[in-house]
């Protein structure tokens, strides 16, 4: 009976070992789970942004971000054509005087004439074109690199959200807006910024 006792005890041992291990991964994930209820359920605050907004406008999160667009590129090509002249006429005559061996010799002393043609192609690629910051305010997206995006959320036709490795990339639509246009966002909160902007249109639709 006191083997068996022995035994349990050794297992509760190890089990309460097992847990002290755990517990801070499942007190961390916890944590995440309920900022991103919070966030979801509205009960964000605002922030103090790096860059100055309008008077009276809010910003409750920012994301450091790259703005991509497609753009068109132009590849320069060049293909050099070489044609040989008077190859069949030395050889006859190098044949006739020197006989098989001539001929060979003949063709292969003809002169080569180069020509060189140029052309272009255009194709479309999806690149980095400025470098900032990116705020959801409580009145609209703004980006804020060498070029300033303020797009107010009545005016959004679509956006998409999408989380990647290192971030998440979001695509929108509006009225003016570059081909392709998107934005690579990272950092701390930026795979929840889906939640974030959720969150934050339906606080203004109620107000």
């Amino acid at each position: 009976m006191k083997l068996f006792d022995g035994i349990k005890q050794m297992k509760k041992n190890n089990d309460d070992f097992i847990k002290s291990l755990t517990k801070p991964f499942e007190d961390k994930k916890e944590a995440a789970e309920a900022h991103k209820q919070a966030i979801a359920d509205g009960d964000i605050a605002p922030i103090i942004p790096s860059v100055k907004l309008k008077q009276g406008e809010k910003a409750y999160v920012e994301f450091s971000a790259k703005r991509k667009a497609i753009i068109t590129t132009t590849i320069q090509r060049t293909v050099e054509k070489t044609k040989k002249k008077g190859g069949i006429t030395r050889a006859v005559v190098g044949g006739a005087l020197l006989g098989p061996v001539g001929a060979i010799v003949g063709a292969s002393t003809a002169k080569s004439k180069g020509n060189s043609v140029g052309y272009s192609d255009n194709i479309e690629i999806l690149n980095d074109i400025d470098q900032g910051v990116l705020l959801l305010t409580d009145q609209r997206i703004l980006f804020i690199g060498q070029e300033i995006v303020s797009i107010p959320y009545e005016e959004l036709v679509s956006i998409k959200f999408e989380n990647t490795i290192t971030g998440a990339e979001i695509s929108v639509k509006y009225a003016g807006m570059l081909k392709g246009e998107q934005y690579f966002i990272s950092g701390k909160e930026a795979k929840l910024s889906k939640i974030y902007y959720q969150s934050i249109t339906e606080k203004l639709s109620k107000a």
